[in-house]
């Protein structure tokens, strides 16, 4: 799995607009269909519907 980069300004407010904390999040794979984000500190990953 790639590493996990840390979000910018519009995909932090755009994981705030879903209820996520963007303190707890990195963004691993962004493609136009999905986001692909790991948290932090369990490493769980999550898909997200790209904006």
């Amino acid at each position: 799995m790639k590493n996990g980069k840390r979000l910018k300004r519009f995909e932090k407010q755009y994981l705030r607009s879903l209820n996520l904390n963007d303190e707890n999040w990195l963004l691993s794979k962004k493609t136009t269909e999905f986001w692909l984000i790991v948290h932090k500190l369990t490493g769980q990953t999550k898909e997200i519907p790209a904006p």
